[in-house]
């Protein structure tokens, strides 16, 4: 009994979609019949999947995800296009160019209106929307237009950065305004206030509300040691010190506009090889060394004199690399030159300049680095060391440093007392019974400090991007948020950069903190700001043109209020004229008692005649009142469309013009 159950459902289903492939026709109208949405969308879907290429399914199953799912329409508009039938694809291509308008993809819509108009270039609709189209393209163009002219009428400094300098060499520039009135004057701008901050030993508690230094003055405008700025805006001198600088300027037009900004100024250190000595090289052991060079762009290397066995890179860059196994024992002195075509460096052969390097290659042994990784002062350090030799047994000694030690496996450990370079002495005792002693250096950073002391500004809905700045400790560093919460939409993340997106206007008070390699650590109190966007010119302009077209929306409502008055009180005059007339139609009648069926067929012929002229002074007069209102109409919305946002512009622009009462267009049944 079950099974046989089963087989009728089956038989039923299989009967059902036979039918429906066999007339999808029918299988459309009852989608189209259908009222609710959804129940029609799953109609059209399931007879898509039976019938893929039935081209009248897809336009209509487009036309109803026209507002919800715009690229799935369009998708379905694009397969119609396809369609055996004209009327079919000139509805599908027009159909698809209210999709991309609305998606704003106005080239897109404008190429889909063209096809329809191709097919049907008669079509009265198609025709209105192809025009408006071309309409809002021109505007779009035109506000383009004007807004990069009025971008080029304003006064700016320069959106590049300034040519790089070099210690000791003569140097000079001209910064170049642009828009305004002419007749720059350049000047130097304030620069920020140095920054405070809370630098804490390892282990410390940090403040629960730690209370900011309050900030001093910020120092006059100052450029880099060496250099003067003219008014002319001519920058020139000799600089002594290398570094980047933020150079903040003001100009001024001779209208007394005036503009500030901040160029970056580079200056190279003078060309020098940094590398003051050499690692030993041990015999019949690997050995590896880098020379590095200041203040040169990718120079190219000579080198002389190398030991048996080592050899020196030949690639252009800021570093040559010296690398091999020495076969020989012996003292090389080497002299070397780095040039980059129009500055260059030297080690030895330069009367004057630093003497070579010398690298001794020997049959002991000797620890695997010279310079060991970085530390941060008040901060835990441990390294491990190596030795270059024969393989065997090693001790190591050391009396420590500094506030570092070493233990006899080569592990140095400790908590530098203060920044700077920590040499450190050893010995290293050999399975052989040999020994020799050495020393190893240490850089010590200072801690880190956090390096913000203006406030942060970020502007309602757009993309946050600021790292912040921290000076000292040993990288690579982790930040997090100490106390406090960041404004909707923002967060720090651990690299130390603020992202996201401000949702909303604010200012708040977060404290932050950072940590570094050897978990240094401080901490300090940023303020966040977040504004509005704030209103160029064009937006000024967009209120004023919004408030304009309330005014004449006010005036044109005004005006019909006044036409309704006038037209009731032509009505009530001409009942008044009519009630009249037919009181002395009534009294001639009592007088003339001889011809009352003439007259009285005269009056009812009369009464017509005399209404129909008051009636059609009145039609006449609706006429010229409903011509007033369409111009009125055309004027406001000519102005309401140049206020909106131009994100709508596109979408609106066919509900504000003349025909813009366009529709999608639907094929097979009802409309839903």
């Amino acid at each position: 009994m079950h099974s046989f159950s089963l087989l009728s459902v089956l038989t039923v289903l299989v009967a059902f979609t036979v039918a429906h492939a066999a007339d999808p026709w029918s299988a459309l109208s009852d989608a189209a019949e259908e009222k609710d949405p959804l129940a029609a969308q799953q109609r059209l879907e399931a007879l898509l999947l039976e019938q893929p290429s039935f081209y009248p399914a897809h336009f209509n199953l487009g036309t109803l995800l026209m507002e919800s799912e715009r690229e799935r329409a369009a998708t379905h508009f694009e397969r119609a296009t396809s369609s055996p039938s004209p009327e079919l694809v000139h509805d599908a291509w027009y159909n698809l160019a209210l999709v991309r308008w609305k998606q704003g993809r106005l080239d897109d819509a404008l190429a889909a209106a063209g096809k329809a108009v191709e097919i049907d270039g008669k079509a009265e609709n198609t025709l209105k929307l192809r025009d408006e189209l071309r309409r809002v393209a021109l505007y779009r163009a035109n506000e383009a237009r004007k807004k990069a002219e009025a971008e080029a009428k304003k006064l700016r400094l320069p959106a590049s950065d300034l040519p790089e300098a070099h210690v000791g060499e003569p140097y000079e520039t001209r910064i170049h305004a642009a828009g305004g009135a002419g007749g720059y004057r350049f000047a130097l701008g304030l620069p920020p206030t140095p920054p405070v901050s809370t630098p804490l030993k390892p282990g410390a508690a940090p403040a629960p509300t730690p209370t900011p230094t309050p900030a001093k003055a910020p120092p006059p405008p100052t450029l880099p040691p060496g250099l003067t700025l003219d008014a002319d805006g001519r920058l020139h001198g000799t600089p002594t010190k290398d570094g980047r600088f933020p150079v903040a300027l003001v100009v001024s037009d001779q209208a007394q506009a005036s503009v500030s900004g901040t160029l970056m100024l580079v200056i190279q250190p003078a060309p020098a090889i940094t590398t003051s000595e050499l690692p030993e090289a041990i015999l019949g052991s690997p050995y590896e060394a880098l020379i590095d060079t200041v203040g040169l762009d990718r120079p190219t290397w000579t080198i002389s004199d190398l030991p048996p066995g080592l050899s020196a890179s030949t690639e252009p860059g800021p570093q040559l690399r010296i690398s091999g196994t020495p076969t020989q024992a012996t003292k090389a002195t080497l002299t070397m030159r780095a040039d980059d075509g129009k500055r260059h460096a030297m080690r030895g052969g330069e009367p004057g300049g630093p003497g070579p390097l010398t690298l001794t290659v020997s049959d002991s042994f000797a620890p695997d680095l010279v310079v060991l990784p970085p530390a941060t002062a008040w901060a835990p350090y441990t390294h491990q060391l190596g030795v270059r030799g024969r393989p065997q047994q090693y001790r190591w000694s050391s009396p420590g440093a500094g506030g570092l030690k070493l233990d006899a496996q080569g592990l140095v450990s400790g908590t530098p007392e203060q920044a700077g370079d920590l040499p450190l002495p050893l010995t290293i005792q050999a399975e052989d019974k040999r020994s020799r002693t050495s020393t190893v250096r240490v850089p010590v950073n200072p801690p880190p400090v956090i390096e913000e002391s203006q406030p942060l500004q970020f502007t309602v809905g757009q993309p946050a991007h600021r790292p912040l700045s921290v000076s000292g400790g040993t990288a690579p560093y982790l930040w997090q948020i100490a106390e406090g919460v960041f404004p909707k939409g923002l967060r720090l993340d651990p690299d130390g950069t603020v992202r996201g997106v401000a949702a909303e206007p604010g200012e708040v008070d977060v404290t932050v903190a950072v940590s570094d390699r050897w978990q240094a650590r401080s901490q300090h109190q940023i303020h966040l700001t977040v504004v509005e966007k704030p209103k160029d010119e064009e937006q000024q302009k967009q209120e004023d043109q919004q408030q304009q077209a309330k005014q004449d929306q006010q005036k044109q409502d005004q005006q019909k209020q006044d036409q309704q008055k006038q037209d009731q009180q032509q009505d009530q005059q001409q009942q008044k004229q009519d009630q009249a007339k037919k009181d002395q139609e009534q009294q001639q009648a009592g007088k003339d008692q001889q011809k009352p069926e003439q007259q009285q067929q005269a009056g009812k012929d009369q009464q017509p005649q005399d209404q129909q002229k008051p009636g059609g002074e009145q039609q006449q007069a609706a006429e010229r009142t409903a011509k007033q209102a369409q111009a009125l109409n055309q004027a406001a919305a000519d102005r309401w469309l140049e206020s909106l946002p131009k994100e709508d512009r596109d979408v609106l622009m066919y509900q504000l013009l003349e025909g813009g009462d366009l529709k999608a267009k639907r094929k097979g049944g009802k409309t839903w």
